[in-house]
Order: structure tokens, then sequence, then C-alpha cells
């Protein structure tokens, strides 16, 4: 186990403790269609959580965050903090520690933030741009869980293959498509940043960042400038970069954040199960066009 990971499960074990860690209980469950076995978890309570919500709905919790959620420092900029209503166990966030809207770009320091939580972790992190993409706090935040998804499984995400596949020769910097998503996306190696230092990685890879920015906006709005404007999800671990533009936040009525494009995907009640079992993503054209929608 790592040093951080570790650090992350004894703050976890005190905050529940405390009664300040209020994780969610799931029943997991696994559907399957083509090559993918996706995770879907419903949730046994989210009543707490939607009560915290409505107590304010300008409420910043991570400004100033709770102390029993404090993890430690990811210098210069950012502040590691517990997940307070995880789904996923040792479930880590990666904020600002002045507000920055989660709208807005990343930059080079996000990302030298992420890089050495995953130096550290071998987890999945990930960025939801904006309401649209799944984004419940304004405040800017990364997050990270560590992997394999799938308690047990032999890789970190359903999609693992795919994505090897899709890069295989890739060169550093090139943008790649993994012919198995129906939706807009780029895909990048970032292999070859494993061995550097998070701040040199992170002029690397936020490069790519915006290189993939560039090739998302192009495809969607032709000749507009890359803004903070256009909601996406990001993807990353130790060997890849995944981006998703997004028009909407739920496809048949199913909230879909980040980790929907990494195969695990979230639902409240369990007849949305039943829809998620009865929908084909692959085959679905409103998915292929991106309108995922009510």
């Amino acid at each position: 186990m790592s040093k951080l990971l570790e650090r992350i499960a004894t703050v976890s074990h005190q905050a529940k403790a405390s009664g300040h860690l209020l994780s969610l209980p799931t029943e997991i469950h696994h559907v399957e269609e083509g090559e993918f076995k996706f995770i879907v978890r419903v949730l046994g309570n989210l009543k707490r959580k939607k009560e915290s919500k409505a107590k304010d709905p300008n409420f910043n919790p991570f400004l100033p965050y709770e102390k029993e959620m404090f993890v430690g420092d990811a210098p210069p900029r950012h502040a590691l903090l517990l997940n307070k209503f995880n789904v996923v166990d040792n479930h880590l966030l990666i904020v600002t520690k002045e507000f920055e809207d989660q709208s807005s770009l990343l930059t080079k320091h996000d990302f030298e933030a992420m890089w050495s939580v995953l130096k550290d972790l071998d987890g999945l992190a990930f960025y939801n741009g904006g309401q649209i993409a799944g984004a419940s706090q304004r405040h800017k935040h990364l997050q990270v869980v560590p992997t394999p998804l799938d308690i047990g499984g032999s890789m970190r995400t359903p999609f693992d293959k795919a994505i090897s596949r899709s890069l295989e020769g890739a060169q550093p910097g090139e943008i790649r498509y993994c012919e198995a998503f129906p939706f807009v996306h780029t895909l990048m190696s970032t292999i070859d940043c494993r061995d550097l230092q998070p701040t040199k990685a992170a002029e690397l890879i936020f490069e790519r960042y915006l290189s993939c920015l560039a090739r998302l906006s192009d495809e969607l709005m032709p000749s507009a400038a890359v803004t903070s404007h256009m909601p996406y999800n990001l993807l990353a671990t130790r060997d890849w970069m995944f981006m998703v533009p997004r028009k909407a936040e739920c496809f048949d009525g199913i909230s879909m954040n980040s980790l929907a494009f990494a195969g695990g995907i979230l639902v409240p009640r369990y007849e949305l199960l039943e829809r998620v079992r009865s929908v084909s993503y692959q085959n679905n054209p409103r998915c292929k066009n991106l309108d995922l929608s009510h």
C-alpha cells in the first residue's frame, strides 16, 4: 500500500468514527455489453446528501474545509481532502486552496497536483468540467479513486483493454481514438511521463490537454476559440488521458459524470438499474451524436 493510500485510509477511519465522513452505501451490479462489463452501483441512501445540499445552495464545503476531511497538501496551490459523501472507499479530492470555478480551464498547477497523487497512488483521476459534466460543486476540484474500480478486478477500469489497443504505437502527444467508443472523444498516452517529477510531467500533460480541447472544440464548434465554457469530462491514469465533451448531464434520465466514461455508473433507484440494462449505449444513435439528454 502506498504511503498516500495509508494516509487516506487512516483519515477515513478517523472521520467515519467521528461522524464527519458520511459514506453512502451501495449495491454493486454488473451489466455486460459487448466486451465491456459496466459497474453499476445502486444507492441505498441519498437522503442525507440531499439534506446537506438543501440547507444552502451556495454553500462551499471547501472554503473553509472541515479539518476532519484534510489528508494533506499538494503544493503549491492544492489541498487533498476526503470526499465527504463517498461511494467508493478512499475517494480523494484535489481542491484549489483559493476559489476557482469548476468550469474554468485546468492549469499546470492542477496537473502538477494530479500527477503528484498518481505517482504515489495508482488510481483513476478525473475532472467534471462544469455542471453539465456532472460537477456537484462550483469550487474547482479534481478527484482520484483507487483502482481497480471493480473490487477484485484485474484491470483499472472496464475500458482498459480497449484503450490499450487504441494506444498501441502511439507517439507522445499523438491524439488517438478508440473505435469501441461511439461518442466524440480524444485519447492520449502519458506513459512517457511516468518517471518524471510532477512539475515536468505537468508541463507535458497540460500541453496535451490544450491540444485535446482544441481538437474537441474544432469537431463540435469549428472556428471557435477554446474557452472554459465547453463542458467536458477528463479521466487520467499513469498511462493515458481521455476526454469527452458533454451536451447534457443525463442520458435517459441517468446522471453521468466522468466515472461513467470509465465504466462506472451510479443510480439512485433500482428502476434506473433496469434502464441501464435495457439500453445499448454502443448502438444508441443519441449516444453516438453525444445527445446525452433527458
